[in-house]
C-alpha cells in the first residue's frame, strides 16, 4: 500500500479498485497512465468506474475528472469522519479514522462509508459483471448489483 507521504510527493493512482487495493499506479515522472477508474484489463473485467466505496477509496484522474476536479469532491463531502487526502488531481478517500465492520448487533451502520458511497455513486460502475451467488444457487445478478450498491443509499 502507498503511504500518504508517497502519495503527496505525486504518486499517482491511474487504475483503482475500493477499499485496501488498486490495480496500478505511477510516479509522477512517468510511466503508466490511465483513466483513473477501475479498467476491464487486468481487474476482473470492470469495464468503468469504481467497484464499491470501501474505508479507502482511490480515485485518479479519469475519475476526479467526471466530478469537475477535487473541489466539487471537497464540498460534497464534508462530514466529521470523512478525510480527503489529495494529490495531482488524484484523491484517497478516507471512510473514519480506521477500517469498520459494520456489526448489525451493535447496530454500527457505517456512516462514513454511506456519506462516501453517496457522493461517489455517480462513478460508481453499474455495468459490473455479476460475480455473487444466492444459497447454493448459481451467481446471481441482483445480489451483486445489491452488494456493489450496499453504500450508495
Amino acid at each position: 500500500m502507498i503511504s500518504r507521504q508517497q502519495f503527496r510527493l505525486g504518486i499517482l493512482v491511474t487504475v483503482g479498485l475500493a477499499g485496501w487495493g488498486f490495480a496500478g499506479c505511477s510516479s509522477s515522472t512517468g510511466g503508466n497512465s490511465g483513466s483513473g477508474g477501475d479498467s476491464s484489463e487486468g481487474t476482473g473485467g470492470i469495464p468503468s468506474g469504481m467497484k464499491r466505496v470501501n474505508w479507502l477509496s482511490f480515485l485518479g484522474t479519469g475519475l476526479v475528472d467526471r466530478f469537475g476536479g477535487i473541489a466539487p469532491l471537497k464540498d460534497v463531502l464534508t462530514g466529521p469522519a470523512i478525510e480527503l487526502h489529495t494529490g495531482r488531481n488524484n484523491v484517497v478517500i478516507e471512510a473514519g479514522r480506521a477500517p469498520g465492520i459494520g456489526d448489525v448487533n451493535r447496530r454500527e451502520r457505517l456512516e462514513p462509508y454511506h456519506e462516501v458511497g453517496r457522493a461517489l455513486a455517480p462513478v460508481r460502475s453499474r455495468t459490473h459483471p455479476p460475480f455473487l451467488a444466492g444459497p447454493g444457487g448459481p451467481i446471481d445478478e441482483e445480489l451483486s448489483a445489491e452488494w456493489l450498491g450496499w453504500f450508495d443509499a
